[in-house]
């Protein structure tokens, strides 16, 4: 097996060099699309809010949205819980030491 790289395009016609930026995506797990994403050079707080909010603005959804997540420090934060009681939608986080 060999090793992948992905180059993130940007909107101002720049590339994400791999190594140097990170993206959060929210993906519909009945679809299996992205509905939601962002691309940052950091993992701020504000990497993850924005994701989410693209996922609001982008779809139309239904109070008690189900929004699962590990337990990062950015899905645990006081902007992203006040972001998804707004929506009223729902946190789900992972028991401490698994991913899913």
């Amino acid at each position: 097996m060999g090793q992948r790289f992905t180059y993130l395009p940007l909107a101002n016609g720049e590339w994400v060099v791999p190594g140097r930026a990170y993206l959060c995506a929210f993906q519909d797990m009945a679809s299996k699309q992205v509905v939601g994403w962002q691309v940052g050079a950091t993992i701020p707080k504000k990497l993850v809010t924005s994701a989410l909010n693209r996922v609001f603005w982008s779809q139309l959804l239904t109070t008690g949205l189900l929004v699962h997540s590990d337990r990062g420090g950015q899905y645990c934060d006081n902007v992203y819980r006040k972001l998804l009681h707004d929506h009223e939608a729902v946190r789900s986080q992972s028991r401490r030491g698994r991913s899913r």
